[in-house]
């Protein structure tokens, strides 16, 4: 386990990069504490969350696409970028729904993402679906089983740390 720093969402969290995977604790604008789980090879962030608050009676997954580079390795520091595709897994573990691909073509549009990218990232979505949802019983990855009981601590990385 490696303690690395974590930039999403214009701020800076305290992480983990461990078996190949970028975990990290954010407080939303609302106050709710999400962990993420991010596959730097697979292009995908993993949240579990409960809906729509927390004494709801069922929980989804919230996966966004995205792309996730490491800045430096001493220290460990990661940035998590957002790509606007984000699939909604519900309860069941079955159901799916993909959304913001407006959002998506949009950004193709302005030029905020170019074709191999867009490429890249529909293939990464195709790519989960295929692997952990179609055929069912594949999700969540194993890979982050032993994490999923914590409770989220969203610790800001001062300017300093940083």
């Amino acid at each position: 386990m490696v303690p690395s720093t974590v930039h999403f969402s214009g701020r800076a969290w305290l992480g983990r990069y461990e078996r190949r995977i970028v975990r990290f604790d954010f407080r939303t604008n609302e106050g709710k504490d999400i962990r993420f789980f991010a596959f730097p090879e697979k292009c995908v962030m993993l949240a579990h969350r409960p809906w729509p608050d927390s004494i709801a009676p069922y929980t989804e997954w919230y996966v966004h696409l995205v792309d996730v580079c490491e800045l430096s390795r001493n220290p460990s520091v990661w940035r998590v970028e957002d790509r606007q595709i984000d699939i909604i897994i519900e309860e069941n573990l079955r159901t799916y729904r993909i959304i913001d691909l407006g959002d998506f073509g949009e950004a193709i549009k302005a030029g905020q993402i170019g074709a191999e990218d867009a490429d890249r990232l529909l293939t990464a979505t195709q790519t989960f679906l295929d692997e952990y949802l179609h055929g069912g019983g594949r999700f969540p990855p194993k890979e982050i089983s032993d994490w999923l009981c914590d409770t989220p601590r969203p610790e800001l990385v001062t300017a300093n740390d940083a």
